[in-house]
């Protein structure tokens, strides 16, 4: 008798570090390296991807590019049974665009905007893992990699992002669950000469780094 065992499933929430492996060498990196799937040869667990590159966490003045203006595809990918774990990875283009808000009053911005992807995942009772930007190049100022660049409009560091994403990570616990951007041990020979996106190296550190936070909160053995 055969005996057949489904493969639970994931979402990943994304931009372009869950898009692709990047390489500063011309050739096609191999995209088996990619860290969603190399997690899901690891834990069993069929990641699917909701990513793509310059995505963000909200709207600024581009509506069609956001995860929040796009959260219909939730409903989408979210199915009747549901993924047993959802990640969310995303932040570092809300930081560097210019046209993104930290907080506005009557504008799309940041903070509310993420609220609303972590509650939505609670109200479905998935457990979700945020995991905020990690380290660029362009996050420090040219003269020195111990002053932080603020984001365009002259307020709020990279850090300060990643900070907000602690709190409401916390702010929706025992459902969410914050994975820090120091968890991975990345250098940066892990990123590609843009400073910016990951090598294959890099990528298979941050799935070493997922795979842990799994087994912590329960998801795998």
């Amino acid at each position: 008798m055969t005996v057949v065992r489904a493969s639970p499933r994931g979402l990943v929430i994304g931009d372009s570090l869950s898009s692709m492996v990047y390489a500063d060498d011309p050739i096609i990196p191999d995209a088996c390296a990619l860290w969603t799937a190399v997690l899901s040869q690891s834990t069993g667990i069929n990641f699917q991807s909701l990513s793509a590159p310059g995505n963000r966490v909200t709207a600024g003045s581009a509506p069609d590019a956001s995860i929040k203006y796009n959260a219909a595809a939730f409903n989408l990918m979210r199915g009747v049974a549901l993924p047993v774990v959802a990640i969310l990875f995303a932040g570092t283009n809300d930081w560097a665009g210019s046209d993104t808000y930290a907080y506005h009053p009557t504008l799309p911005n940041f903070i509310a905007d993420y609220r609303a992807i972590v509650g939505y995942w609670r109200s479905n009772g998935v457990p979700l893992i945020c995991i905020p930007p990690l380290w660029r190049a362009d996050e420090f100022d040219a003269s020195s990699v111990a002053v932080s660049k603020a984001h365009p409009d002259g307020n709020f560091t990279l850090q300060g992002y990643r900070n907000w994403i602690f709190d409401l990570a916390h702010e929706y616990a025992p459902n969410a669950h914050y994975l820090p951007h120091t968890s991975f041990g990345l250098e940066p020979a892990d990123f590609a000469g843009d400073g910016l996106h990951m090598v294959a190296t890099g990528h298979a550190k941050v799935a070493l780094a997922v795979e842990a936070k799994l087994r912590e909160i329960g998801i795998i053995q």
